[in-house]
């Protein structure tokens, strides 16, 4: 599903690096990559979605290499076939949660009724319908993950990464999410990788590395 090799990266800055030697993720694979903030596992996540690219090395989905495509292709795979959690949400305040939900779709062409009724139904399975024409910018924190939640998995991309999902969830909260997260990479034999430093997350995980073990 996902590979990743002899991956190198500097900030232009210089004060920061990265090399992953390999990384493999497998079809119906929930990987769990944790380690403490600040240690690079969000810059991981972006060369991994080709929103950074790399001074050295492959990622690669299936037959893709991120490498061969241009900047727009590369955008343009990571729109139609990735599904992305940020820390920050990537939100459009100034939009309802409909419509965060659905512009993804209204930018790739990709919309239908479907998507509509998958979207609905999955912010029911999160508690969030009754917040369909709300404000993002009304919503608190955790109702704004839960969103941003949603939203990776209208498309049914090929693989969903996440950064720190459930940081602003309590636990009951925090279960609905990775359920809804590991039951769909199960359901569509995709990938979930999700990068966090809350060991309470490991039981969702088929599998766990620390972050510290990937680097060289």
């Amino acid at each position: 599903m996902l590979s990743a090799r002899d991956l190198h990266f500097r900030y232009a800055s210089g004060e920061f690096a990265l090399a992953i030697p390999e990384l493999i993720v497998k079809p119906g694979e929930a990987l769990g990559i944790m380690g403490p903030s600040g240690a690079g596992k969000t810059t991981l996540l972006k060369l991994l979605t080709g929103i950074l690219t790399p001074q050295r090395g492959t990622v690669q989905f299936g037959e893709t290499s991120l490498s061969t495509l241009t900047e727009t292709t590369r955008r343009e795979f990571r729109l139609r076939r990735l599904g992305l959690v940020f820390q920050d949400f990537a939100l459009l305040d100034y939009l309802s949660v409909e419509d965060n939900l659905l512009l993804p779709m209204r930018l790739s062409g990709g919309l239908t009724e479907d998507i509509q009724t998958k979207a609905q139904q999955v912010l029911e399975r999160l508690e969030m319908m009754p917040h369909w024409k709300r404000l993002t910018s009304d919503l608190s924190q955790g109702e704004r993950q839960r969103v941003a939640v949603a939203r990776s998995l209208l498309h049914e991309p090929l693989a969903v990464f996440a950064d720190e999902p459930t940081s602003s969830l309590d636990g009951a909260r925090k279960d609905e999410v990775m359920a809804l997260l590991t039951e769909d990479v199960k359901a569509r034999n995709t990938a979930l990788i999700v990068v966090t430093h809350d060991g309470e997350m490991q039981r969702w995980f088929d599998r766990v590395v620390d972050f510290k073990d990937l680097r060289a």
